[in-house]
Order: C-alpha cells, then structure tokens, then sequence
C-alpha cells in the first residue's frame, strides 16, 4: 500500500490541495497524519473536508490543544500574540462535529499497516510539544527509538523540517 506522510497542515487549504494532487497522480491509497491541521492559515474547514475525502489517520498536535485552550478562554492573548488569528478563526468557523474529531483524536497512536507497526505522534512519543530537529544530538534521536521499541516506523511532524533516521 502506498502511504502519504503529512504533519503541519496549519489551516493552508491550497498547499493541502496540491499536496493531495500529486498523492492522487503517484496513486497514494492512504494518508497518516501528524496533526496541526489548524493554525496559521484560515480554511481549516476545508483542510479538514479535504482530507475526509481519503482514507486517513491522524493524531492531535499542539495547535489541536491551542484550539481547545481558544474554546476555554485560555492563553487567548498569548496564542494571537505569538501565532496569529489562524486558531480563532477555526473556533469560529470549524462545526461542533469537525471540532469534536479534533479532539477525540488521540496524542499518539499505533497502526498495523501491511503487517508493519507504525506509530504516529507529533513531537515525539513522549511529547507533543517538543522540537526534534533533524540535527538533534544521539541521546534524542535514540530516545525516539527507545521510547516504545515496538515499531518498525515512528513517523512525527511539528519541526517542519523532514528527516529519516535509521
């Protein structure tokens, strides 16, 4: 099966339908996602109709738990301040039903894929808001191997920056 990797869709509908575009033309079957569907950008709602047009799986990443924060009148000054009005224009725009996946969906999660064991997360296993960068020193990059040793692939996002560790 051939398998699409996303993470920091961040609200950015047109980079989303491009990336979809050219999954379509190499035949991807399924996409894993790594969250941050929302942020920054201003059509989370279509992000969000858009990926519910394939097979996906996902799991939360920390502008999920900023949109949550936004809906309990937590940190709202903070949030704008440092990543703009993209959260509080998916509180405003984004239906109970879309909002209510959001936040049913877990921080990490393990899948059985073609007999492969895959684990989703966003920073790491062990937490959602940490940045590994693709020169994170030894100690890191073997604590993401360690930390639950029962995979065959770890695939997370947040950084922005792709990396594959061996």
């Amino acid at each position: 099966m051939k398998i699409g990797l996303l993470a920091d869709i961040h609200g950015n509908a047109h980079a989303l339908r491009a990336v979809l575009n050219a999954a379509k033309e190499k035949n991807v079957e399924k996409l894993l996602c790594c969250g941050d569907y929302v942020g920054y950008y201003y059509e989370p709602d279509i992000v969000m109709a858009l990926l519910n047009d394939w097979d996906w799986d996902g799991i939360s990443g920390n502008h999920e738990a900023m949109l949550l924060d936004w809906l309990n009148k937590k940190n709202r000054n903070e949030i704008i301040g440092k990543y703009g009005s993209g959260i509080s224009i998916a509180a405003e725009i984004l239906a109970h039903k879309t909002l209510a996946h959001l936040y049913a969906m877990p921080k990490v999660t393990k899948l059985n894929i073609d007999n492969e064991k895959v684990v989703l997360c966003h920073g790491s296993p062990w937490e959602r808001d940490i940045y590994i960068y693709p020169d994170a020193d030894h100690g890191t990059v073997n604590k993401m191997f360690i930390h639950d040793p029962d995979f065959d692939v770890l695939v997370y996002g947040h950084t922005h920056y792709p990396v594959i560790w061996e």
